[in-house]
């Protein structure tokens, strides 16, 4: 009796805290009657149509599916005919059957027939006088099913990580949806306008938080851009106050959302969805937010979607610090690390440092395969001197001090932080160096960010060390 007693109270305890969590997590993100439309097709976008279907709806209003087309892979035919001239005709198919339905303006589906037939039954429940005038407002969308279930795939690299670096910093972990709506895991993702890996930073935005230059490119490295992706969104939360503010601004920008709360003096989202004009906040934008409790959905329910889908093992790695400057192409060679190492575990090193053009600075972490961090720095010891001094050499800047300049002003020449430059020296940032003197600088094409310790290792919680550029002095 006591046993069961015990069992119903727990049972219960996890219902409560159940209901507790969807009603916080509803409370965060809330869902008002008129974005469940919205919210409805991008679920059936990520969870049922895949890339080889085409729905042909109409953008201002997405209850008004009119039909879904099948098209053949890209760069392949059907019937003669590819993926755009199908699109092409299946849209001219859908005018022509409102044309009809306007001037017929059918009271029974028995009344009209074939593709008629199926938009009037579409249409049946949507209440506006000018559903079948909408020919403007035709668009066809992708469906992404067979991509979101390899999204799912291989988010389990990332997704222990990037939860627990979310609740760290005191944000829902809700937020990791924005991965699948950005990017779909996918981390060699680059998109049209220059948004670059999982969160999809485009260069001007990322310049704000993490390092893009001719040593790395941080958007590509999960870890490093979801720290800057949480401080985006943090900052963002901030200013704006409501989530869903927030998260439309990751798409529309920060300042184009504060322009839009200032000019409607409103942070209702679908308020400002429906009244505010601007060129730049379009489809897009509007549905941003749909598409992101879409895509929760669709990640919350992924076992259930794709029953035969089994995400990547968590992505385990060492980090390891280089003691010297050194090419990775002499790292290769001398076997202290495997090219293909480099590349996996270092996704933010552009073709300039892995292909020896540019040098990896002393003080640069790198991740290698767990359990090879001794090894790595016995083998690096095998290093020649010509090779460390070669590759220290090419890091090292000459400037040749002019009496006027402060430490200050140094640093900023050469876009570099004057702190560490005046510690490096052993001056003071306001200090002057004497006329004629040779002070070896760091170019900012070797800035870079610590590889921070993973969080869901244990013992690792307060050894994160993100957020400290490394300027670590040259050899």
């Amino acid at each position: 009796m006591w046993h069961r007693w015990m069992i119903k109270t727990i049972v219960g305890m996890v219902l409560i805290f159940n209901m507790v969590a969807v009603a916080a997590t509803s409370e965060l993100f809330p869902r008002s009657k008129e974005l469940l439309p919205n919210i409805a097709f991008w679920t059936k976008v990520y969870g049922e149509w895949t890339t080889e279907q085409i729905a042909i709806t109409d953008s201002e209003d997405l209850r008004m599916i009119y039909t879904v087309i099948d098209v053949p892979p890209i760069g392949e035919r059907f019937q003669g005919l590819n993926r755009d001239q199908l699109i092409k005709s299946a849209k001219q198919s859908v005018i022509s059957a409102l044309n009809e339905l306007e001037i017929i303006r059918p009271q029974s589906e028995f009344e009209v027939s074939g593709l008629t037939q199926q938009i009037y039954i579409a249409l049946k429940e949507v209440n506006r006088p000018d559903k079948y005038r909408r020919i403007d407002s035709i668009r066809a969308q992708n469906g992404l099913r067979n991509r979101f279930e390899r999204g799912y795939q291989l988010s389990g690299a990332h997704e222990l990580e990037i939860k627990a670096r979310l609740k760290r910093h005191g944000v829902p972990e809700e937020l990791i949806a924005i991965v699948f709506v950005e990017s779909l895991f996918y981390n060699t993702s680059l998109s049209h306008a220059g948004a670059a890996g999982i969160w999809q930073f485009v260069r001007a935005t990322a310049k704000e938080f993490i390092h893009v230059n001719k040593l790395v490119d941080e958007r590509y490295d999960p870890v490093i851009a979801t720290e800057a992706a949480i401080r985006y969104l943090k900052g963002a939360k901030e200013r704006l106050r409501e989530w869903p503010l927030a998260i439309t601004s990751y798409n529309h920008g920060r300042a184009g959302m504060i322009r839009a709360v200032e000019q409607l003096n409103s942070r209702d989202l679908v308020y400002i969805i429906n009244n505010y004009k601007s060129r730049s906040f379009g489809f897009a934008s509007k549905n941003y937010y749909a598409e992101f409790l879409a895509a929760l959905d669709v990640y919350r329910k992924a076992e259930q979607i794709f029953p035969k889908v089994r995400p990547l093992p968590h992505w385990s790695y060492s980090v390891v610090e280089l003691p010297n400057a050194i090419f990775a192409q002499d790292l290769i060679s001398a076997q202290v690390v495997d090219g293909e190492w480099l590349s996996q575990y270092n996704p933010a090193l552009t073709s300039h440092a892995k292909g020896n053009v540019e040098a990896i600075p002393a003080g640069f972490k790198l991740r290698i395969p767990e359990g090879h961090d001794v090894q790595f720095y016995k083998k690096f010891k095998v290093l020649s001197d010509k090779q460390l001094s070669k590759a220290s050499s090419q890091l090292r800047a000459r400037h040749k001090a002019n009496g006027r300049q402060r430490v200050f002003d140094i640093a900023k020449t050469y876009d570099i932080f004057h702190d560490q430059l005046a510690r490096r020296l052993g001056y003071e940032p306001s200090h002057r160096p004497k006329k004629g003197s040779v002070i070896l600088v760091r170019s900012s094409d070797s800035r870079f960010t610590e590889i921070p310790m993973p969080l869901t290792k244990a013992n690792t919680l307060e050894k994160d060390t993100y957020g400290n550029d490394s300027f670590a002095s040259v050899p």
